[in-house]
């Protein structure tokens, strides 16, 4: 410190002025010319110049060689036995093939001798755990559709022009005469890849219970309301209103719980079920009124006159294209309905009734490569069915302790089917895998799924919960890839189970036959009448011992008269 107080003292500035004392020079050769500052690039790598060169295509040709016997000669046929012994033996008198008979003897015994001191039998490596070879079923999900208002998913379905979007029908906890209060009466169009919020909204000014895309008409959209009306939406407009809504009075008097078109010339056809028990047949130019009606009446069947309180509620719609004529109907009593449309008379178009469950039919669908057989979903069980069996499914789930709300076949493996539960698992069968529980169950949600669609692709899921909520789940490689044995073990597991089903209702029914005629055996021992087969044997009897009497008689009077 004392030091730099010191300098600081001792420094003492003064200004002089500057003069030049002697200035020399540099020497002409040696004086450049001063240059100005400028940029430049370097480059220290190779450069290459690409082009494009077309080449010719060479020619290839694959060649074998089917070697069965030995090496011939080309002048020996392998197949002349003559020809063959013949340089056969000449080639063992040749003193070459003696020695090379020597070295090839050798290899042999070395080989020889290895395998009788190695013991071929004996198990190696005995202590090592054996490991399993186990398929592994998962799924995972890769976003969540949320409602603004907590409204149940009544139904989800993807777009059939591309995959990336899906449409949802949702409807609150109201009820049918307060459908107009404080509810939004709305169908969301999504896109996967943007959850926040749906890309477009439709207004149906009431609930939509169902809906259904024209599969000829892509840009139709036709809803069924709360209600009982139909209402048509272009999907090409921009205004969020249908275009085209049915008349009240022409409508269903209670709410339509499913819609579905059908093979036609225009296209435009379409038939819906309402839980008063109507069907209604529809053409999209002139929904004014519906073009037929079938009231699903049970007592309509037996000859007594039809009324709409005694008829069942319809639940379920399903058709398949591939067979036009036929479409089953699921209602509330359980009961599901094999119809005919080709017929007019109620009677004529149920030809069949199968007794599913004693609750409402959640779902029933036909599998897409086995159309005989079909899928449905109910109280707390899945059951596969066959037309040919009405009595007995051949194939069911155990009884699970929480309600099935929907199932249906997977899109890509005809083996396999998804069910939805109101504790909000999700499970996915395998028939060929397993037959005694799930190959996957998976906790979606708190909250119970209603609704699930599979992509036609079979990787992504679609399910849909009480809340409000979409899930969209993708599945593993092994329930969303078609192989080539998946059809044969299908028809195989069918085909067994239809011919064990076959012979238990024929072994039934003869039990029921002997149980018949031990019954009638025990009345007419109470009531103390003969036995009908004795009777038969002494009437017999009688019947014979009379001809023998007039066939003597007749022959006595020829004798007479001769």
């Amino acid at each position: 410190m004392m030091m730099r107080r010191l300098r600081e003292k001792l420094q003492n500035f003064d200004e002089l002025i500057v003069t030049l004392e002697n200035a020399k020079p540099p020497p002409p050769p040696k004086k450049k010319d001063r240059q100005g500052l400028f940029d430049t690039g370097i480059q220290n790598c190779t450069q290459i110049c690409g082009i494009y060169v077309t080449t010719d295509n060479p020619t290839l040709k694959s060649t074998g060689i089917n070697h069965v016997e030995g090496g011939w000669p080309r002048d020996i046929n392998r197949l002349d036995d003559e020809q063959t012994s013949r340089y056969r033996k000449k080639q063992e008198k040749d003193e070459q093939y003696v020695i090379q008979m020597k070295g090839l003897i050798k290899a042999c015994e070395h080989a020889i001798y290895q395998n009788n001191a190695v013991n071929l039998y004996e198990t190696y490596f005995e202590d090592m755990e054996q490991i399993d070879l186990k398929e592994e079923y998962s799924s995972k999900t890769l976003n969540m559709f949320r409602d603004k208002t907590p409204r149940m998913v009544k139904k989800v379905i993807w777009n059939p022009e591309d995959g990336t979007h899906f449409t949802s029908a949702h409807c609150g906890d109201q009820s049918y005469y307060h459908y107009l209060l404080g509810e939004e009466n709305t169908l969301h169009i999504w896109d996967i890849e943007y959850p926040k919020a749906p890309v477009r909204t439709l207004d149906a000014h009431s609930q939509s219970q169902c809906f259904e895309y024209n599969p000829k008409e892509i840009t139709s959209l036709v809803t069924g309301m709360i209600t009982g009306q139909i209402a048509l939406f272009d999907i090409r407009s921009s205004s969020k209103f249908p275009s085209v809504i049915s008349h009240r009075e022409n409508s269903h008097k209670d709410q339509v719980n499913a819609v579905t078109f059908y093979c036609s010339k225009s296209n435009m056809e379409f038939f819906s079920g309402a839980s008063s028990g109507e069907i209604f047949w529809w053409d999209l130019r002139y929904l004014d009124k519906p073009i037929d009606v079938l009231l699903l009446c049970p007592e309509e069947l037996q000859g007594v006159v039809k009324t709409e309180e005694k008829a069942f509620g319809v639940s379920v719609l399903e058709y398949e294209s591939t067979i036009p004529n036929k479409y089953m109907v699921g209602t509330d009593h359980g009961v599901v309905y094999i119809c005919n449309k080709r017929f007019k008379t109620p009677s004529d178009r149920i030809y069949s009734k199968v007794q599913c469950y004693k609750g409402a039919i959640a779902a029933a669908q036909r599998n897409p490569s086995f159309l005989k057989f079909f899928l449905s979903v109910g109280d707390w069980q899945a059951k596969i069915w066959c037309e040919e069996l009405k009595d007995n499914p051949i194939f069911w789930t155990k009884e699970y302790n929480s309600e099935l709300s929907y199932g249906c076949w997977n899109s890509v493996r005809c083996a396999s089917f998804y069910l939805c539960r109101v504790d909000g698992v999700f499970d996915a069968w395998d028939v060929t895998h397993r037959s005694d529980r799930p190959v996957l169950s998976t906790k979606i949600s708190d909250s119970a799924l209603t609704y699930c669609s599979p992509h036609k692709e079979g990787k992504l899921v679609a399910v849909g919960t009480k809340n409000g909520n979409i899930h969209l789940l993708e599945v593993s490689e092994n329930l969303a890839t078609f192989t080539a044995n998946d059809r044969p073990a299908m028809a195989v597991v069918l085909d067994r189970e239809t011919r064990r089903e076959k012979l238990l209702e024929n072994k039934q029914r003869e039990l029921k036959l002997k149980e018949k005629e031990m019954e009638r055996e025990q009345i007419r021992l109470k009531l103390g009448l003969p036995d009908p087969e004795e009777v038969e044997m002494n009437l017999a009897n009688d019947l014979a011992r009379q001809a023998q009497v007039t066939f003597h008689l007749q022959i006595d009077q020829l004798k007479q008269h001769t």
